[in-house]
């Protein structure tokens, strides 16, 4: 549960930093 949450905040801060990159993550972690 925790690390659902670390990751949603790391995916939030590349969001931030990497714009259309960033989504990609988003994508791809609410995969795993």
């Amino acid at each position: 549960m925790l690390g659902k949450y670390v990751s949603l905040f790391i995916v939030d801060e590349l969001h931030l930093i990497g714009g259309q990159s960033g989504a990609v993550l988003e994508v791809i972690v609410s995969r795993m």
